[in-house]
């Protein structure tokens, strides 16, 4: 089992080295998060000189902001959610407008919080809640339909307890896109929590 794991570390690894010799730091970087999480002993620095590169060498900051939004998404998916907060915060910085970067944010609150109890689990959803609201807002604005930010809210307001806004706000992303199965699921869900309690 160890051995499956390192060596599938390295191929992460090999593979960043790969993408990065071939001018695709954006891909290179994803890569080389992979590894890390597999616990490659090279991965972060990896990580680290092609963020600094794509930093230097793309032109507009929201080109700067979609890697980092990329960077982040890829930690969250690998569990690595401090990593992902970090990389959609500079994303957030560098595009003030960047409505995924607000709900994919709020979407890494939410599982943050799912670890702990209390008021620091409180206080990931309130995170949480505050940014989804923002990712609206921004969609709004730039008129442009949003379904996920109005899930991942109703799943932050689901966590902290508001089972009533959780079902408008599934509702809306239903709205949205009739389609959309992950707010059909989740609707579900809370419906049945509601029944339950």
């Amino acid at each position: 089992m160890f051995w499956n794991k390192k060596k599938k570390s390295e191929d992460h690894f090999q593979c960043g080295r790969a993408y990065a010799r071939s001018g695709k730091y954006d891909k290179a970087t994803i890569e080389f998060v992979k590894a890390l999480r597999q616990g490659h002993p090279q991965a972060k620095e990896g990580i680290e000189l092609g963020l600094k590169y794509l930093e230097v060498n793309l032109p507009t900051n929201h080109d700067k902001a979609v890697v980092h939004y990329n960077v982040g998404t890829a930690f969250y998916y690998e569990g690595m959610l401090d990593e992902a907060i970090k990389q959609l915060e500079m994303a957030i910085k560098l595009d003030a407008t960047f409505a995924w970067a607000y709900s994919t944010i709020g979407l890494a609150y939410t599982k943050k919080g799912e670890n702990y109890r209390g008021k620091t689990a409180e206080n990931y959803f309130d995170q949480a809640i505050v940014r989804c609201k923002k990712a609206i807002e921004l969609a709004v604005e730039q008129k442009v339909d949003f379904p996920e930010a109005h899930n991942n809210l109703g799943l932050a307001y689901s966590y902290k307890g508001f089972i009533h806004e959780a079902i408008a706000e599934y509702q809306k992303a239903l709205a949205l896109n009739p389609n959309y199965i992950e707010a059909k699921k989740n609707l579900a869900m809370v419906k049945l929590k509601r029944i339950l309690e």
